[in-house]
Formats: structure tokens, sequence, C-alpha cells
């Protein structure tokens, strides 16, 4: 059976961790970097920005990496290698999971109900094709 996940991880703890294993630093010039732009953003390294740079050597901005990480399973976007380790992404999934339930608990009948209540009958129209 698969691992039991206790206690879900905040943002702030996940990119804690992240910080631990690849620190963030600033973009300088002479900085050796494999490539002159992010691969997630596509925009090239400015002097002064902070960068991060991950075990498997890809860099990018700190900002950039920071989301990519949040969004999937902690992989470098370019080689898939693991940043975090899996069991630390899912707690940090199941944290972002519980918060977008928290947002709306209602049934699809209720939404529905919600969303004739604030705008009439605009969505009549759309259902008498």
């Amino acid at each position: 059976m698969g691992s039991v996940i206790r206690r879900p991880i905040n943002t702030a703890k996940f990119l804690k961790l992240v910080e631990e294993r690849s620190p963030a630093r600033r973009y300088s010039s002479g900085l050796e970097v494999e490539s002159s732009e992010c691969a997630v953003c596509l925009s090239p390294y400015e002097e002064g920005e902070e960068i991060r740079r991950l075990k498997c050597k890809h860099t990018f901005h700190r900002s950039c990496l920071d989301t990519w990480l949040q969004q999937d399973a902690a992989t470098c976007p370019l080689c898939r290698r693991t940043v975090l380790p899996e069991e630390v992404a899912v707690k940090h999934r199941r944290r972002y999971e519980e918060e977008e339930e928290e947002f709306y608990e209602g049934s699809g009948e209720g939404l529905a109900f919600l969303l004739h209540a604030l705008h009439g009958n605009i969505l009549s129209r759309f259902s008498q094709t």
C-alpha cells in the first residue's frame, strides 16, 4: 500500500525546502550558465535578477522555477530530474487540493443555481440549442 500522507505542506515550507536544496542567487554576466535565457518564460537573464540553479545544472529565474515546481511533481522543467522527494511534492499538492476544496464545497446543481442568480437568463440561451 502507498505511503500515508500525514500532514500537508504549505507553500512557505515547500519553497523553504526548495531554497535549502538549490539556493537562489543574483545573476551576473560573469556567472556561468548553460543558457542565456530561462527555459520556463524564455526571457533572457538580466543583471541582478534572482536565479536558481538546480543540481542538474539547469538554471531558471527563481520565480519561474518556484512556480513550476509547485504545479506538478517538483522536477526540473528540462530534464525532469527530481528537485524534491516525491513525498514532499505529494504533501504540497494535498495542501493545494484542500485549499481548492474549501473554495467551493457545493454541488454542481448549487453552482448552476448561483450562476443563474448572478447572470439571469444568459445561461438558458446556451441550453436552448
